[in-house]
């Protein structure tokens, strides 16, 4: 891929509080499964995933970017780890509340209007933490993992030979004022 494609995507970043939970709960999964496990600073709950972008959506990515806006704060609660066979991946899963489902949606609208091609499948609230995994830990138990946010970040996913496969391109208080509230940048 050339310097002037992106692969990209809109996510929500943990703050360090809620990657130290994460990350204490997964540490007694980590000896009893063989996966890839994903490193602390990597993980995200992804909203929506673009792919390819060449670098002149990128102005257009952070407009759809900045025009989004919440009431309140997102009050996310991590409650079930779940295989999903195919990618092979272990995540932890949530019921989406209303805002969240919300958000994505409006994202979706604001990224097709911007005439980019939008995920068609239905989103689900989730956070992978390991790749390569072919089954559950027989001990799941854990305290629900609660996550408030109210920041929205544009990601580039780059080449895992730096150690730091993503770097955040943006990022966007969601309370703050709208330049131009209920339109898409």
């Amino acid at each position: 891929m050339g310097t002037d494609r992106h692969r990209v995507f809109f996510a929500l970043w943990p703050d360090d509080g809620v990657r130290d939970r994460i990350e204490a709960v997964s540490q007694v999964w980590r000896t009893a499964s063989r996966c890839r496990w994903i490193l602390p600073a990597k993980l995200h709950l992804t909203l929506a995933f673009l792919a390819d972008v060449g670098a002149e959506g990128l102005p257009r990515l952070e407009a759809v970017g900045s025009s989004q806006r919440l009431q309140a704060p997102l009050e996310l609660c991590l409650d079930q780890l779940e295989l999903w066979r195919q990618p092979q991946v272990l995540c932890l899963t949530g019921m989406a509340p209303e805002p969240l489902r919300e958000l994505v949606a409006e994202l979706n609208r604001c990224l097709a209007a911007a005439r980019f091609a939008v995920e068609r499948r239905p989103f689900r609230c989730h956070l992978t933490l390991a790749r390569d995994a072919r089954r559950l830990p027989e001990d799941r138990a854990f305290e629900p993992i609660r996550w408030r946010t109210a920041r929205l970040h544009l990601v580039e996913s780059l080449p895992d030979l730096t150690g730091a496969p993503y770097r955040r391109l943006q990022s966007w208080d969601l309370l703050g004022p709208a330049a131009s509230v209920g339109e898409c940048g």
